[in-house]
C-alpha cells in the first residue's frame, strides 16, 4: 500500500480595517486550481456575518489588495 498526501483546499484569514472598522475576511481555496473553487467570508469584530452589499465591497478591497 502506498501511502499519499494530498492538499486540497488553502485558507486564509486577514484583518481588514475598511472604512474605520476592522473585519475578519476568510478566503477558502481549493489546490486543485482547475476546479476554480474558492470562497469568502467576511466577519465583524462580533464574530457576525456581514450584510451582502459591505461584504462585496470588503472582498472587492481585499482582492485588490493582496
Amino acid at each position: 500500500m502506498k501511502n499519499i498526501l494530498k492538499k486540497v483546499q488553502t485558507e486564509t484569514m486577514y484583518e481588514v480595517e475598511f472604512i474605520g472598522k476592522i473585519y475578519s475576511v476568510v478566503h477558502l481555496e481549493d489546490a486543485d486550481s482547475d476546479s476554480g473553487c474558492t470562497s469568502w467570508e467576511v466577519y465583524d469584530d462580533f464574530g457576525d456575518v456581514v450584510n451582502t452589499k459591505m461584504e462585496s465591497k470588503i472582498i472587492e478591497f481585499v482582492i485588490e489588495n493582496i
